[in-house]
């Protein structure tokens, strides 16, 4: 099974995350295809949203 879709996220620098948090976001890192990882951030809400579409999604595949 394939799932797929897109959320936007902010390329970020590595470091401390404490302020991506305090912004309500969630350090993320994207790898994938022959390119570097990619550090970003995900706004929390948005993240939960989506990973409760994929969830459902996954539980009625079964």
């Amino acid at each position: 099974m394939k799932i797929s879709g897109s959320i936007p996220a902010k390329l970020r620098v590595k470091g401390n995350t404490n302020p991506v948090f305090k912004d309500g976001m969630v350090p993320s890192i994207i790898y994938g295809g022959k390119t570097e990882p990619k550090l970003v951030s995900v706004h929390n809400i948005t993240l939960k949203k989506n990973l409760k579409k994929v969830s459902s999604i996954l539980k009625y595949s079964n």
